[in-house]
């Protein structure tokens, strides 16, 4: 969506991202294989899904794993 309001503006590319995928879904369509048919693919919205961005996954994970060992930590020692 922000890749393709750049070129068509927000309420245009929102409107292009609904009907593209509603009409995908309907006729049984992928979201990739949708997005193609409507011309709104990798190559019509700057490769974003050839070249992904993972942005803060790597820190969103390591938040998740010290929770997870924070309450595995404080678990007792035998099972309910």
């Amino acid at each position: 969506l922000a890749l393709l309001s750049e070129r068509m503006g927000n309420h245009a590319a929102q409107q292009a991202l609904q009907l593209a995928l509603s009409q995908g879904r309907s006729a049984g369509r992928s979201m990739t294989q949708a997005l193609k048919d409507a011309g709104l693919d990798a190559a019509a919205t700057g490769s974003a899904e050839a070249a992904p961005d993972p942005g803060s996954a790597g820190a969103m994970v390591d938040l998740v794993v010290a929770r997870a060992r924070y309450a595995r930590a404080a678990e007792g020692t035998s099972w309910p």
